[in-house]
């Protein structure tokens, strides 16, 4: 029998020898092709790693294979179970990537292989071994239900483990996000259970359909109103969804609101209003619900607002003295550690108030208020994290602004320091931990790191000198402490540490960096090279003396830690990239000498940089230059030079390369030069940007050149055609400069230009100034005026003066204002 030539699938290699697996299978036209594949399954199959020799098949016969034995084999990758999750993800995986490439959708393998591919990966995503996998799980929930009148027919066990799944990601968001308004924008999970809810696959699954919504927003701004509508919009549903979570939601709404005030009555306007928006039917059971909840809330809060009103009233009246209402505050703090959440937030804000109303008396003494609160606030913290940080902040900062820290106790203060710690990465909690530190520090005992809070220490690190103006001073203390305490600084933050000092200049500088590096090196971290990498790009970033420096340093540094003299290439990009900024002749030098030090391979960025920046000296500086300035014509014969250069060291160019050397011969005048430069550009595959073409045109055309300007042009686009396929980026400005200066050829050409259709077509705006410009550039009736005598003197002013009228800039500028 004839057979296919072999073929290979790369990857799928022998264990023993490495060698890839050869099939013979019939031609297209046999009668066993049908059966072929289930024979060489039923063979090569024998272990769930070989399943992938499906992916074998030439891509001539796949068309042949039937749907049902790729379903089968499918099916039976997701059904094993020897390996680990991640191990059979990525085998299901890659079978659903295959029959996508045989065009056959996800709807075509079957509600029987979606259910089992889809329990596969959420429980390994679940596991933590393939969380990034949630777009394609969510595609694979998407093909299942889609097709499906109502979400009850999926089973139960999968729509269990798809809402365990948005619960994980919600959490993850959460933990993620440092902005809490961030938190309140709807996601696809939250989009995802409502559509569950909305097709009837609520049902057996309630308490995690409750359990994702109260995940689904933040608890800042409209977060809370709206986890509250999406549950009773779930009753209107009839989801008979856990009341416990209504109250919970409701009582985050609460929470919110001002405590000084009677928050009964907003509350049964907020969910008359809510009922309404969800159209919940009178007497329906998401109103019954409602109802229920409102009422216990209410008379939770009329008993927390008697019992504190009557207390701070007795307390105004005078019939209670202050040490008595001390002493209700640490009652109320102490019953807050046995309570339930919502019973130990109430008893909290209570003591929290009674706290706010002694620090009126000047002869108060708060202190066992402050104390009791504090160790409350720590213990519970574990257990309700989200209510107890929006308690943190206020009342330290109402301890602070009291001037309190310094008559506390050192537990007290420690403890203190540990509830500011948890409220980070806020930034009230940074400030207040910066100006509360010294006092922590020189307690008795000291407040101290460790493990346990290194993670709270790295927060508090990265809060320092991650922001405009980095506190690198209090970032310095904060590493010496750690230091001071026993523990090693991760090497993250040791490389943060060093950026930050060098890209600071101050007079500290000096010496917080010969600390900090010093400090490195005794710790012995491995990794050198981004040890220097770090000390350079800080001291890079703030000028000419400062690379210099940093230049200095790194091969100080090099030399020292036995890296040899010779820089990594990307260091001496970084110092290029800044001394090529400069118009001193030795800065200019030795950036040049330090070119010849990179790599061939990965100089091309580089020798662009500089030639950029030689060719924007020359146009910024086009009559006579000062001291150490270069004039034009000493521009030209320094690009020729490194350009010549690039080429015998095997230097890659590319368009921005061949574009400095054009504009460069053009602005001297040499256009046949650059003409031939654009030719052998282009016979070596590469593309010149527009801005260089269009300077070109412009001076041919003021020249009378017109033929050649448009030989450039036809020339650049056929160039276009070929090397880039005739297909430019979308939505970029890529030819306008060619199209101004095409239209400036017409103008001298004498042909009227529709300037209304060019913009239609091209996008390109000419400004008023080039209009004026175009104007004069009409040809003239012989004899009517002199002005066709003008010679190449004039004719090169002109090209100037339509240069600054029309706003031709170098190309570091970053545009052509006029084209």
């Amino acid at each position: 029998m004839p057979t296919y030539p072999h073929q290979g699938f790369p990857g799928f290699r022998s264990k023993k020898n490495g060698a890839p697996y050869y099939i013979q299978i019939p031609i297209p036209e046999a009668p066993p092709i049908y059966l072929c594949p289930q024979l060489y399954l039923t063979r090569q199959t024998r272990t769930p790693s070989r399943g992938i020799f499906y992916c074998a098949i030439h891509d001539d016969l796949r068309k042949y294979i039937p749907d049902s034995t790729f379903r089968a084999l499918l099916l039976k990758q997701c059904q094993v179970k020897e390996n680990s999750l991640a191990e059979q993800w990525a085998r299901v995986k890659e079978l659903l990537r295959l029959g996508k490439e045989c065009d056959m959708t996800l709807e075509d393998m079957g509600s029987e292989v979606l259910e089992k591919a889809l329990e596969m990966g959420v429980d390994a995503a679940l596991a933590g071994e393939t969380r990034k996998e949630r777009k394609r799980l969510r595609q694979i929930w998407s093909a299942l239900t889609n097709s499906l009148p109502n979400l009850s027919i999926v089973p139960l066990a999968t729509r269990k483990r798809w809402l365990q799944l948005q619960e994980r990601l919600l959490i993850d968001r959460s933990e993620c996000t440092s902005k809490p308004s961030l938190l309140n924008q709807s996601t696809l999970m939250e989009e995802s259970v409502l559509n569950m809810v909305e097709r009837g696959g609520a049902g057996g699954v309630e308490t995690w359909v409750a359990r994702v919504l109260i995940r689904s927003r933040g608890n800042a701004g409209g977060g809370p109103r709206q986890i509250v509508r999406n549950l009773l919009w779930c009753g209107v549903k009839k989801a008979t969804l856990p009341r416990t979570y209504l109250y919970d939601a409701v009582w985050g709404m609460v929470r919110r609101w001002d405590a000084k005030e009677d928050r009964v009555v907003p509350l049964q306007k907020e969910l008359k209003a809510i009922l309404e928006e969800v159209e919940a039917p009178a007497g329906s059971m998401a109103e019954v619900e409602a109802l229920k909840v409102m009422t216990r809330v209410i008379d939770q809060l009329r008993r927390y607002h008697e019992q504190v009103s009557m207390t701070l009233a007795a307390l105004d009246e005078g019939k209670i003295d202050c040490p008595a209402q001390i002493y209700k505050g640490v009652e109320f703090a102490r019953k807050a550690k046995d309570s339930e959440e919502k019973e130990a937030i109430i008893h909290l804000e209570g003591a929290f108030r009674l706290f706010q109303a002694c620090l009126v008396h000047r002869d108060a003494n708060p202190t066992p208020l402050v104390a009791s609160l504090s160790f409350s606030l720590l213990q519970l913290r574990p257990r309700y994290p989200k209510p107890i940080d929006q308690i943190i902040v206020p009342f330290a900062q109402a301890v602070y602004q009291a001037r309190l820290f310094s008559t506390l106790p050192p537990k007290t203060i420690t403890a203190l320091h540990r509830l500011i710690l948890f409220a980070l990465p806020s930034e009230d909690a940074y400030i207040l931990f910066r100006k509360t530190y010294d006092q922590a520090r020189a307690a008795e005992p000291p407040f101290a790191w460790s493990l346990k809070n290194l993670h709270s220490w790295q927060e508090l690190f990265a809060c320092a000198l991650m922001r405009e103006k980095p506190h690198v001073h209090f970032a310095s203390r904060l590493y010496t402490d750690l230091i001071a305490d026993g523990l090693h600084v991760p090497r993250e933050q040791a490389l943060l540490m060093l950026r930050c000092i060098g890209a600071k200049p101050s007079p500290s500088r000096p010496i917080l960096l010969e600390r900090h590096i010093k400090d490195y090196i005794w710790f012995g971290y491995r990794d050198k090279t981004a040890f220097i990498h770090a000390v350079v790009q800080g001291l890079t970033g703030k000028g000419v003396k400062d690379a210099e420096l940093a230049l200095t340093l790194a091969e100080r540094l090099s030399a020292g830690m036995g890296e040899g003299a010779e820089l990594e290439p990307i260091v001496l990009e970084l110092i290029i990239v800044n001394l090529a900024r400069s118009s001193n002749p030795r800065v200019r030098q030795k950036c040049i000498d330090l070119l010849h030090r990179l790599p061939p391979g990965t100089a091309t960025r580089s020798y662009n940089t500089v030639l950029s920046f030689l060719a924007s000296q020359s146009r910024a500086n086009p009559s006579v230059n000062a001291e150490g300035e270069l004039s034009p014509r000493q521009v030209l014969t320094l690009v020729v030079t490194i350009y010549k250069d690039m080429v015998d060291r095997g230097v890659a160019r590319d368009g921005r390369t061949t574009s400095t050397v054009l504009r460069t011969l053009t602005d001297n005048g040499l256009l046949d030069e650059g003409i031939k430069v654009l030719e052998s550009s282009l016979q070596h595959g590469i593309l010149p940007k527009s801005h260089a073409i269009g300077r070109l045109m412009v001076r041919l055309a003021l020249l009378g050149r017109l033929t050649e300007a448009l030989s450039v042009e036809t020339s650049w686009r056929q160039a276009i055609k070929s090397i880039a396929g005739g297909v430019m980026k979308e939505n970029k400005v890529w030819d306008l400069a060619v199209v101004g200066a095409r239209a400036l050829v017409d103008v001298k050409m004498g042909e009227e230009v529709d300037f209304a259709e060019l913009e239609r077509q091209t996008g390109w705006v000419a400004s008023k100034e080039y209009m004026v410009f175009l104007r004069d550039q009409k040809p003239r009736l012989v004899g009517a005026t002199k002005e066709g005598e003008v010679g190449e003197e004039k004719i090169v002013q002109g090209a100037q003066a339509e240069d600054r009228l029309h706003g031709i800039e170098s190309q570091e500028g970053g545009h052509l204002g006029w084209l």
